[in-house]
């Protein structure tokens, strides 16, 4: 579900678009940096994100799945929908779910009406083991973005809304 990120230090960035407008100078330096910096951005979110979660036994993937099953406990999530629901592939989330049940964190049950799917829910151990892990995720996410004002979060939030169609089509 993570995929692994290699993105230039600031020193070595700054000087790989110097290179980059002597060796292309049509190319639009600032649409590369913009890339570069989310790139990083994201980078350091990942890796901050899954020392957070490691120590409480899970991945990011398995800390998104348990988050919808924890929050959005009315849904009847089968794989399927799970998968959807997080941008992954099936077999993926088979393996994320496969652990899960491993650690008794999820229960599968039969789906009355197609015997060939299951429906997932969270036992009592996941259910107290999110508890935890999420005030404690929402404290690890706020100093991200406190030298933000609210404004700045939502004009953030708007820009990233715009590009992440192009993005999606790639």
């Amino acid at each position: 579900m993570t995929a692994k990120t290699v993105v230039p230090h600031d020193k070595t960035r700054n000087r790989l678009i110097t290179a980059i407008v002597e060796q292309y100078p049509n190319a639009n330096t600032e649409m590369i940096e913009t890339q570069l910096i989310l790139m990083d951005f994201a980078h350091f979110t990942i890796l901050g994100a899954e020392s957070h979660f490691s120590q409480y036994g899970l991945s990011q993937g398995r800390f998104a799945i348990l988050t919808l099953l924890y929050l959005i406990d009315d849904e009847q999530w089968t794989p399927a929908r799970l998968a959807e629901a997080v941008h992954s592939k099936r077999a993926t989330v088979s393996g994320l779910l496969s652990n899960l049940q491993d650690q008794q964190m999820i229960d599968r049950y039969s789906n009355p009406e197609d015997g060939r799917s299951s429906f997932i829910k969270l036992t009592r151990k996941g259910h107290n083991a999110m508890s935890k892990v999420l005030p404690n995720h929402f404290k690890q996410v706020t100093p991200l973005f406190e030298a933000l004002t609210k404004k700045e979060r939502i004009q953030l939030l708007d820009l990233l809304a715009k590009i992440r169609p192009a993005m999606e089509n790639r």
